[in-house]
């Protein structure tokens, strides 16, 4: 009878370090699972500030090159109006000069 509870005892006593040792397992693949979590969520971030820089430096270049090209258009523009008012102007200074001067 001394035999059977020793190896009923020595059944419980494996089964205890079982559970530990399953207990144990379960927090470390726990804390691993939450290193990989956070080294994932890391690199994500990173890889997100990558690409949102690389987004604004090609809209600031974009925009940078709209801008010129409406500058050069405007300042074009605005040297056509005045070589064609520059004529004008002439033209009406004397067409004045003639009424008031006759």
């Amino acid at each position: 009878m001394n035999g059977v509870i020793e190896t009923i005892l020595e059944a419980e006593e494996r089964a205890e370090q079982i559970v530990r040792a399953a207990a144990d397992e379960s927090k470390r693949m726990a804390a691993e699972s939450q290193a990989e979590a956070e080294q994932i969520k890391a690199e994500a971030k990173a890889a997100f500030v990558k690409e949102r820089e690389k987004v604004l430096a090609e809209t600031r270049e974009k925009a940078e090159e709209a801008y010129s090209r409406i500058v050069k258009d405007g300042r074009k523009k605005a040297q056509e109006l005045k070589d064609s008012v520059g004529a004008k102007i002439e033209d009406s200074a004397d067409t004045i000069l003639r009424r008031m001067f006759g």
